[in-house]
């Protein structure tokens, strides 16, 4: 079942798909706007396929990048996946699109040109910033240091709810720690008697016997996990593992 990862502002699909292709997920997202639907299809973190109403490939992908409202899910990649767009990296196409756009404006200067996300050949693009191998590299450190204890783990991105790199972390469950980590930081700024206005860290027991911790990595991006709690001291946990783990993932994310 497809699960809405974010509202469609701007230039915030570009976002989704950068996040997509440093990720290097298999995926297909989907999106519903009021001009329309589509969807693109990653497999490693390549754009393999699109598709919009009568349009496939190449075209499909330019029709839904015109768009400026609606929302984005995701669902699980088909088995078969055709190979129908020309420009599998996200980045090449936006520099395509931006070349197309330059000579556009020089043969029509008057033309009023739809914005694009500037990009400019030597400043990176922040996501692609991450180094994703170290990222996890860590994950799985936490995982050998838990002795098994760790049933899922995911670094998640604040602006789409999308997991950047994960063990055993749905895409569902990655969307959940977001928004309930936004509702708490919400709920604690509106209130005036809040003991505090702002959250580093939480966790919850479930009543399975599982835990859930999410910590603030930086601005930009939060840590997921789920512990059995009948496997594993959370002393160590909390004495250990975190304040060692964090420090090195907010580098490995360019904080």
């Amino acid at each position: 079942m497809p699960t809405t990862i974010a509202q469609i502002g701007g230039f915030e699909l570009w976002d989704i798909l950068q996040l997509a292709q440093t990720s290097r997920m298999s995926v297909k997202l989907s999106v519903e706007s009021p001009h329309g639907s589509g969807a693109m299809f990653f497999e490693g973190g390549n754009l393999r396929h699109a598709i919009a109403g009568d349009n496939v490939g190449d075209e499909a992908v330019d029709k839904m990048l015109e768009w400026r409202e609606g929302s984005v899910s995701s669902s699980q990649l088909p088995n078969e996946t055709p190979q129908t767009v020309t420009k599998s990296s996200i980045t090449a196409l936006l520099m395509d699109r931006a070349r197309v756009r330059d000579e556009e404006e020089r043969q029509n200067p008057r033309a009023a040109a739809q914005p694009e996300p500037e990009v400019l050949p030597d400043e990176p693009i922040p996501e692609l910033n991450i180094d994703i191998e170290t990222v996890r590299g860590l994950l799985h450190e936490v995982d050998e240091q838990l002795g098994g204890a760790l049933i899922g783990s995911a670094v998640i991105s604040k602006a789409t709810g999308m997991s950047i790199a994960g063990i055993n972390s749905p895409t569902r469950s990655s969307a959940l720690f977001n928004h309930l980590s936004e509702q708490l930081h919400n709920a604690l700024a509106r209130a005036e008697d809040a003991p505090a206005k702002g959250v580093r860290q939480f966790v919850i027991e479930g009543d399975n016997g599982i835990f859930i911790f999410v910590i603030e990595i930086d601005d930009r991006h939060r840590w997921a996990m789920t512990l059995d709690g009948a496997r594993t001291q959370l002393g160590l946990v909390f004495s250990f593992i975190i304040p060692d783990i964090l420090p090195r993932l907010t580098s490995a994310l360019g904080g």
